[in-house]
């Protein structure tokens, strides 16, 4: 019983070592953007009806386009 405690523990920080050297490799980068004034202004009104930041939304959205 302590021995499979022990061999899932180790799994586990294994995996943890893992996931996090994933994190690190996909740290921001960072990019320009030139966004049209009704792509901005649109941005702004959703962002203010879901009461989040626009930089927010932009990064959710960004997100959902490079997967």
């Amino acid at each position: 019983m302590v021995k499979d405690e022990m061999k899932q523990k180790k799994k586990d920080l294994f995996l943890s070592k893992i996931l996090t050297s994933e994190l690190k490799e996909r740290q921001s980068v960072r990019a320009t953007f030139r966004l049209s004034e009704g792509c901005i202004e649109a941005i702004s009104i959703v962002a203010t009806q879901m009461g989040i930041k626009q930089k927010s939304l932009f990064d959710h959205m960004a997100g959902i386009w490079t997967v």
